[in-house]
């Protein structure tokens, strides 16, 4: 089975939604911040893909993951 693959403009900065509905994000976009975590939120996805190198530092990194954390999304790293 194929799913559609949306480019989503988060904050001027691209990140992938896999299914019609957006069923989970991936993310390798560069400098990551909660806000953006926020904007990402919006779409209602079980689960975030991040790239490792998505995030400038350890506090950016904690702070987006507590921001879908408290959304109820989990999160991946790669």
């Amino acid at each position: 089975m194929c799913e559609d693959i949306l480019d989503l403009d988060i904050n001027g900065k691209i990140v992938y939604g896999v299914g019609k509905d957006v069923t989970f994000i991936v993310c390798l976009a560069p400098h990551i911040q909660a806000e953006d975590a926020e904007a990402m939120a919006e779409y209602a996805p079980g689960r975030v893909i991040f790239s490792e190198q998505c995030f400038d530092n350890t506090t950016d990194k904690s702070n987006v993951k507590l921001t879908l954390r408290d959304r109820g999304i989990e999160i991946r790293m790669l």
